[in-house]
């Protein structure tokens, strides 16, 4: 990937944490939340992936 690509990848991926944090606090069922969380889990590996991947940039 390119430096710029992976910056937007970052920044969108950072959106998207937000997104699903704000919906986590307003669900109530227990299988959504699960669902949820695993979607932020992965969300946050890809960050951090593509953050690691910039700094050996």
């Amino acid at each position: 990937m390119r430096k710029e690509k992976l910056e937007r990848t970052i920044d969108i991926t950072k959106l998207e944490i937000y997104k699903l944090k704000e919906q986590l606090d307003k669900v109530s069922d227990p299988r959504e939340e699960k669902k949820l969380l695993v979607k932020l889990k992965e969300l946050q590996i890809k960050q951090m992936w593509c953050m690691d991947q910039l700094e050996a940039w």
